[in-house]
């Protein structure tokens, strides 16, 4: 096998070998709740599922999960409409 052949298989068999672990890392954050968001302590007013929500929003947006902060802000909104953090 020649010098390029070498180079352009074990460049492609890397590559297939490094896929899965790329497959993982870009999963959608769990339906469950924002463990998988790291911890954070986020003073604010709100409690119970407005909370919670909020929570999660946060953990999404700074994951960079937009849509799923934007459906978690909104359920907390939903939630306790009073609740002024949420419409951020």
């Amino acid at each position: 096998m020649s010098f390029p052949r070498v180079v352009v298989t074990s460049f492609v068999l890397a590559l297939l070998l490094g896929l899965p672990s790329l497959a993982l890392s870009a999963e959608e954050p769990s339906a469950t709740g924002h463990e998988d968001l790291g911890s954070y302590d986020f003073a604010a007013s709100a409690g119970g599922e407005a909370l919670a929500s909020f929570e999660r929003g946060v953990g999404a947006l700074h994951s960079f999960w937009y849509d799923e902060a934007a459906d978690a802000f909104r359920a907390a909104q939903a939630a306790d409409p009073g609740f002024a953090m949420a419409y951020w």
